[in-house]
């Protein structure tokens, strides 16, 4: 399964090092932000890709919108998140908090390795 994190921030490096250590047959793809602070280019290698509303037209051809969002973020920002994501064309979505809660042993694992 291919997906991203939106999120570059601590949440979204916490579920990146999660989901890479507990689910490395996945694919990241990248992480995704919209708002207007200072995020890096990449993590780890991995591209960091703005999608606010002022982001240019390229940035959008290169995503892959089949792909899962994983949201970590605080969640009052999902709804408003979710519909961004929707608008620019994802379908499928996941909080950092349900992952966690379905599989909440695989979290604790985690933690013990």
């Amino acid at each position: 399964m291919n997906y991203y994190i939106f999120g570059a921030h601590s949440r979204g490096y916490t579920l990146f090092e999660y989901l890479r250590t507990l689910e490395h047959e996945n694919i990241m793809l990248g992480f995704l932000y919209a708002n207007d602070e200072e995020n890096p280019s990449d993590i780890e290698g991995v591209s960091v890709h703005y999608v606010g509303v002022d982001a240019e037209g390229d940035v959008f051809a290169t995503l892959d919108r089949s792909a899962r969002v994983y949201i970590a973020t605080r969640g009052v920002y999902h709804d408003e998140i979710i519909d961004r994501l929707r608008k620019i064309g994802f379908t499928e979505f996941i909080s950092q908090e349900e992952y966690q809660m379905k599989d909440e042993v695989s979290y604790r694992r985690l933690w013990e390795i």
